[in-house]
């Protein structure tokens, strides 16, 4: 009997019908492993949240940023001062309901933050929430900062730019617009000494001068392309990213906007209704780099360091939790799309703030098409004896999962378990055997895991037997 090396892929493609699709991978990430490993890759189980704090508002994170030791978090109606233990003071309010765009400036002794959603805008100053009432300045969808000025986006086109170091007062004649065509603007955002003038069909690139036009476009850089949502552009290490308006999800690390997204990004991207209301966040850790697009829907999670895109979920919901990044001190922190808490991002944590993290991953097709085969055992490598000292008989003697689906997933199998060892059984071996006999498409195979315990596949092989169609 033949034993075959079977791989459960290396990023989620789940395909346009399903048949003709290839692995589908939630709540993973993985990490190329050296040329003498037992695998070429290891799939990991993503970070679980840890609660970090409550906020006084009622609704879920609407946008957040770090100054100096703490993080701004607007939830709901309310802003919210949080330092490094979790403590949460009130500083204002913010009315709406829409996603906020947050910058701070550099202000001697009292930086301030500048917040605009849906036209609305206030500075945060000396923990004072303000509106700003200049009448000089039309209603903004976005706001960044660059050289000492916040410029805010205008959905007309426009842009306008503050004095120096001063939120509050704005020129009536210190505008400018995107010139190369009139789309109108849905953001605006800094890279290095350039903003990026973000339209509805086109990407413009505007110079900080330092002389008294303050800014120009550079010349022969514009981009025919636009973007659906200014809430889902965030920058990673200075390199801004999100949903362009061909439905791809494109990063701007020059003056070309180079796809990373997989066509299964881009079908959920289309399935939307609302693509504005696309929102995003980046983060780093442990040397990956993340940049999560949500939509109420879902969660595409693409590991820049791989160039991988994963589908994360929060225990029975269809997308994740987490909405926005906000560096709290040393703590990465994000907030909740639906509730006013806060979490801490645990790299080492295996649960969701005491909700279970379904670690899951379903293989492409394994067979000898055009034979049918019959499947004697199944093997996975896992990293064993990881069980917990606990009472709990799900953390101290955790189980893996599988189900099998021998008609290209049409119909999958009752659930099957194997044990993945408890504490110390570093010798515990995951294998399933007498599995069926497939259709000439060959099986497919669900492997999961809930139990809150370290989680990696190394590599996976079948025992088989063909026969004839």
């Amino acid at each position: 009997m033949p034993v075959q090396p079977i791989s459960f892929g290396l990023e989620s493609r789940p395909g346009r019908f399903g048949p003709e699709g290839g692995a589908t991978l939630e709540n993973t990430f993985i990490e190329q492993m050296s040329g003498d490993a037992k695998g070429p890759v290891a799939i990991y189980c993503r970070p679980g949240l840890d609660t970090f704090a409550t906020l006084t508002g009622s609704g879920g994170f609407r946008g957040g940023i770090s100054l100096g030791p703490y993080g701004y978090v607007v939830s709901g109606p309310l802003v919210d001062k949080i330092d490094s233990a979790g403590a949460v003071t009130n500083v204002g309010s913010f009315v709406g309901s829409s996603p906020v765009i947050m910058a701070r400036n550099r202000k001697a002794a009292t930086p301030q933050i500048a917040m605009v959603s849906d036209g609305t805008r206030a500075i945060i100053e000396n923990d004072t929430v303000s509106p700003i009432t200049d009448t000089d300045l039309p209603p903004p969808n976005g706001v960044c900062y660059i050289g000492g000025y916040f410029v805010f986006s205008i959905s007309d086109g426009r842009y306008f730019w503050t004095s120096i170091d001063e939120g509050t007062a704005v020129d009536a004649l210190d505008f400018a617009s995107a010139e190369a065509n009139p789309d109108g603007l849905v953001g605006v955002i800094e890279r290095t000494q350039e903003i990026i003038l973000l339209g509805e069909r086109t990407t413009e690139f505007h110079a900080l001068t330092g002389s008294s036009s303050v800014f120009e476009r550079v010349s022969q850089t514009t981009i025919q392309l636009g973007w659906l949502s200014g809430a889902a552009v965030k920058s990673l290490n200075g390199i801004p990213i999100g949903p362009a308006s061909d439905g791809t999800v494109r990063m701007l690390s020059n003056y070309s906007p180079e796809r990373i997204s997989t066509h299964e990004v881009e079908r959920d991207i289309r399935s939307l209704a609302d693509p504005g209301s696309l929102t995003a966040m980046t983060f780093s850790m442990d040397g990956h780099q993340y940049y999560c697009l949500n939509s109420m829907t879902w969660t595409w999670v693409c590991d820049l360091l791989t160039r991988k895109w994963f589908q994360w979920k929060s225990y029975g919901l269809s997308r994740w939790r987490a909405e926005g990044f906000v560096k709290i001190d040393d703590k990465n922190v994000v907030g909740s799309y639906d509730s006013a808490v806060l979490y801490e991002v645990n790299p080492d944590g295996q649960a969701d703030a005491g909700d279970a993290l379904v670690w899951k991953l379903k293989s492409g097709a394994i067979g000898a098409y055009p034979n049918r085969v019959i499947a004697d055992e199944l093997y996975l490598e896992f990293i064993p004896g990881v069980g917990l000292n606990s009472s709990d008989e799900h953390e101290s003697d955790p189980k893996v999962m599988l189900r099998v689906s021998s008609d290209d997933g049409k119909t999958w199998s009752d659930e099957m378990t194997a044990p993945l060892g408890g504490i110390g059984e570093y010798q515990t071996e995951v294998s399933f055997r007498n599995l069926g006999i497939s259709g000439r498409e060959g099986f497919r195979f669900e492997v999961s895991v809930s139990a809150p315990v370290s989680r990696a596949l190394l590599r996976g092989a079948l025992r088989y037997t063909e026969a004839r169609p």
